[in-house]
């Protein structure tokens, strides 16, 4: 079986016209591959938005949770700078306190050996 010239130029057309084709057709369908809009880069970004969102409002928790903690350690601050404060008061008061005391009991007794009659009497007069 042997093949004439024409028979294998007309083969050579054939097989190059089917691997333009070929050619062809995959160009244009990884063309029209190309056009079409990638959807997962836009999903990245708005997950990426949202973690951004979500880090932001941790950061300003944290602040507001600093800030409070500040203002607590203040308030303790100055509660044991009152109770100090009580402190010595209660110490100076139960220092003084016998001696009110005892002048208090001084000035009493003159008005203790007072009769009620007598305090009456007394009381209507300054009236």
């Amino acid at each position: 079986m042997q093949v004439s010239i024409q028979q294998r130029k007309a083969l050579l057309k054939a097989s190059l016209i089917i691997l333009f084709l070929g050619l062809t057709a995959a160009l244009v369908f990884v063309f029209l591959n190309s056009t079409k809009k990638d959807t997962t880069i836009d999903v990245q970004k708005a997950r990426l938005e949202e973690k951004e969102i979500a880090r932001q409002d941790m950061i300003k928790d944290r602040e507001l949770t600093k800030l409070s903690i500040q203002q607590r350690d203040m308030a303790i601050e100055k509660l044991d700078m009152v109770d100090s404060m009580l402190r010595r008061q209660q110490v100076f008061i139960n220092q003084k306190s016998p001696i009110i005391y005892k002048y208090y009991n001084e000035k009493a007794s003159a008005i203790n050996n007072y009769s009620s009659a007598d305090l009456y009497s007394y009381f209507s007069a300054l009236k």
